[in-house]
């Protein structure tokens, strides 16, 4: 079952990247760069997820799931974002900065998670059957990347 995952992941990572230079070598419309972004963020969050299933240690698991919740944030709201266009809605331009600025904040926290306790307050890898698992303790970032997700 393992291996059908990892499989799946690097064909999924290969049909987005091609999607992404689909996209890329067009003329691209509003929509059209927003749906572009979002396959290479993606892409790049597959990547996480890949890191992860094939870690032994919780470095190498902590530098793939850096990856999964830095993208995370920002795919969500531009998947937001495109299905607002899509509907012809538009947001302010100050609710989207702000946004943007809750997301970099986020991400931030994320890739520094290892030098500080706000996101995970302690974390650790355990054995699960020959799979490494990060097991962790969530800090009170954590809860806003949470509640900032259930947003979107």
């Amino acid at each position: 079952m393992h291996t059908l995952f990892v499989i799946l992941n690097y064909v999924s990572v290969f049909i987005m990247m091609g999607c992404v230079v689909l996209v890329a070598t067009h003329e691209s419309s509003k929509m059209q760069k927003l749906a572009l972004m979002v396959c290479t963020l993606l892409c790049v969050c597959c990547l996480g997820f890949l890191i992860k299933s094939e870690a032994t240690t919780a470095d190498t698991l902590i530098v793939g799931q850096k990856l999964v919740y830095a993208t995370v944030t920002h795919g969500m709201f531009l998947m937001l974002l495109f299905i607002l266009e899509y509907c012809r809605f538009s947001i302010p331009k100050a609710v989207r900065w702000i946004c943007h600025g809750i997301n970099l904040f986020i991400s931030v926290s994320v890739l520094t998670l290892d030098h500080h306790g706000l996101f995970y307050v302690k974390y650790w890898a355990e054995d699960r059957g020959g799979y490494a698992e990060l097991m962790k303790e969530y800090g009170p970032i954590h809860t806003v990347a949470v509640a900032v997700f259930a947003i979107y």
